[in-house]
């Protein structure tokens, strides 16, 4: 039988239709660069991301998995495996991300029974009681290939990261307890964990929480746990004298290592492979007799295939100021020019950040050396101090065994890792004992910073916007946010000497410096979005930086030159820093559907207003445009704006319907619940 050329054509698209599919991890490896850096925990040698094979292959009994949305669920699951390890050494624990792994139908939880001791989860819950964006297939899993007493008996521990502001506080946790446990028959052990942000408690409930774990672990599968719970590394540490053209000087990616200014990156981009764009623009948004600074920053992405909606988030990738760095450098005694490299122990693990590199890289861009310490991080140390020095070990203890005087000294003083070392004894030498491996394992890795988008995607062409606040908790102390402060610097130019906190703006190997300044970044996928049909009508609320999402519906609005009704209630301390106030006057002031409502809260001239005091007054519009199916979306402060925002819509409601708080309550939950109430709060 003979086949005539387009029988050939078609069948050589199938069988290149297949071989590209089953090679698609290798193809994407080869569209990022042959040696791009996109370490997975847990996969095989073979690359397999079978979870019963790669527990077999590597003789694993204990499973502990983490579904981490910014990277604290993943902070504290490896921290969790590390101290499981340290005190059952008889326990083969392999620790890795949800999105690692296959949950397709066979690859499902039901062949661990019998396979492993226990699964562990650590789950922060994003959205409205949602999963985060890395367990989609995971997510899928549970609702669509589960089965019923498919885990039955299989032990299950859960540890939940939250919100309490949040209507589904914890959602995602349980969620895992309504499917895994009560639906396909698991044996949960203890309770769940709960930590809520909104109060500050995750360290002190991930502490209470894993105390009580590790004693059920012991009795339930009897083990002789250890007391002695002293510091293994993870790693080998290694001194590099290699070629120098290797060592990573900050880049996250292989890709990165040349500095060839014209070389092309042409992604899929992500947190591991960021696009490294151009700022076309910045400019200052505050008038200077505010005291404040906020700082609209435009990304050029004309040069890239990178595609976003309005209403998604960007993530920036920062750095540590270089005072920050020779803060922490000078009180570790550590030499910033000793290059090293990281040798893996275990297979299934992965490196802290990319390796070679020099230790002023690695505390400059790969550690949260801002961030909070954490009372057990300090306890830690006690094993490091020689008996000698008693006055100093004694002194870590009173600071660490009390919740209480550890918030009190270290929390409420904004102390960071360094800082709480000084404020113990500025004189000991803290680098004669603390190991660097001990450091770079201890200190979590540093985190993308995500930041609504402001701009739309289909007025501002190849453009991504932001609008950041400069944080500045302590001036004195230069405390403050590690990426506003960088797009201060950036904005500010020549002008920058007199900030407190300055930044190598040039990049690893002078990568950032272009006609004007790269950063790299990648965008983060939202459910914040405009409805489908631009006739629905919208309320937004969002004080401060929250209009910075609203900027970008309007202009998106604008392009679909739609008459909807869109009803923005916006809130400032006052009218120097009224955000894009002109931008509001001028551009969008002739449209007749958008109505603005302003609120002042520390204006002299006027009472202190807020935004739910306006949307008090403004009930019947509110009202009305709710019959009409509008779609609620509030975004900004989840501390208490979120929830008084809530409140206040609930008293709206039953208000205006005459119907009980419990029932306008329920009524505000449904919309929640059918997409037609959205909170982008942080």
């Amino acid at each position: 039988m003979a086949f005539d050329p387009l029988d050939v054509a078609v069948l050589c698209c199938l069988v290149a239709s297949v071989v590209l599919y089953s090679k698609k991890d290798k193809i994407i490896s080869f569209l990022r660069g042959s040696e791009a850096l996109d370490p997975l925990i847990g996969v095989s040698s073979n690359g397999s991301k079978d979870l019963l094979e790669i527990i077999e292959a590597n003789k694993k009994d204990f499973l502990i998995l983490y579904g981490s949305q910014t990277g604290t669920a993943e902070d504290y699951c490896k921290k969790f495996a590390k101290e499981l390890h340290s005190r059952f050494k008889e326990l083969h624990i392999l620790c890795g991300d949800f999105d690692n792994f296959d949950f397709e139908d066979p690859n499902t939880l039901g062949n661990l029974v019998g396979k492993v001791k226990c699964l562990v989860i650590f789950m922060s819950t994003y959205g409205e009681g949602e999963l985060p964006d890395p367990c989609a297939n995971f997510d899928d899993y549970l609702n669509n290939v589960l089965e019923s007493d498919e885990l039955k008996n299989l032990p299950i521990m859960i540890f939940g990261l939250g919100n309490s502001t949040y209507e589904f506080f914890n959602g995602a946790a349980m969620k895992l307890k309504e499917k895994l446990v009560d639906e396909a028959g698991a044996k949960l052990i203890g309770q769940i964990g709960a930590a809520d942000d909104s109060i500050g408690n995750t360290e002190e409930e991930y502490v209470s929480w894993k105390d009580a774990a590790f004693e059920l672990i012991e009795q339930e599968f009897n083990l002789k746990g250890g007391e002695n719970l002293l510091f293994e590394p993870m790693y080998e540490y290694i001194n590099y004298n290699g070629a120098d053209t290797k060592v990573f000087k900050g880049e996250l990616n292989k890709n990165y290592l040349s500095a060839e200014k014209d070389k092309k990156h042409i992604g899929p981009f992500d947190q591991s492979y960021p696009f490294l764009a151009e700022v076309s623009e910045s400019k200052e948004l505050c008038n200077p007799v505010s005291g404040r600074n906020c700082v609209h920053v435009e990304f050029d992405i004309s040069s890239s295939n990178i595609k976003y909606e309005t209403g998604d988030h960007l993530g920036v990738i920062p750095q540590n100021a270089q005072e920050h760095v020779s803060n922490f450098l000078q009180t570790l005694n550590l030499n910033a020019d000793e290059v090293f490299d990281l040798h893996l122990k275990d297979p299934t693990s992965t490196l802290p950040f990319p390796v070679p590199t020099n230790i002023e890289t690695a505390v400059t861009n790969y550690l949260e050396i801002t961030g909070p310490v954490s009372r057990q991080t300090i306890s830690q140390i006690v094993q490091f101090i020689p008996e000698s020095e008693e006055s100093i070990r004694q002194r870590l203890v009173e600071i660490s065994s009390s919740a209480e005087t550890f918030h009190k000294e270290i929390i409420e003083a904004h102390l960071n890792f360094a800082d709480c070392l000084q404020y113990v004894s500025s004189t000991f030498n803290w680098g004669q004992y603390i190991p660097w491996t001990f450091l770079l394992e201890t200190i979590p890795s540093l985190k993308p910073r995500f930041y609504s988008i402001s701009s739309s995607n289909l007025y501002d062409n190849n453009k991504i916007h932001i609008t950041a606040m400069v944080e500045v908790t302590d001036a004195d102390k230069l405390v403050g946010g590690v990426t506003t402060n960088l797009l201060n610097e950036i904005n500010k130019g020549s002008n920058s000497k007199s900030l407190p906190l300055h930044y190598n703006l040039s990049g690893p190997r002078g990568l950032y410096k272009a006609e004007s300044y790269k950063l790299p970044i990648f965008v983060r996928k939202s459910t914040f979005k405009l409805p489908d049909n631009a006739d629905t009508p919208v309320i937004m609320i969002g004080p401060g930086t929250g209009v910075a999402p609203f900027r970008g519906f309007v202009r998106d609005r604008l392009v679909e030159n739609s008459d909807s009704e869109m009803i923005l209630f916006y809130g400032s301390r006052n009218i120097d820093d009224h955000l894009y106030k002109e931008e509001w006057e001028s551009q969008y002031n002739g449209l007749s559907n958008l109505k603005v409502f302003n609120a002042y809260s520390r204006d002299p001239s006027m009472p202190k207003t807020y935004v739910q005091k306006l949307m008090l007054d403004q009930k019947d519009l509110i009202m009305n445009a709710l019959k009409k199916g509008a779609f609620v979306y509030v975004c900004g402060d989840a501390g208490t704006m979120a929830k008084q925002v809530n409140d206040t819509l609930i008293s709206i409601v039953s208000d205006k319907q005459e119907i009980s708080v419990e029932d306008a309550h329920e009524m505000i939950k449904f919309m929640k619940l059918n997409g037609r109430y959205h909170e982008d709060v942080w």
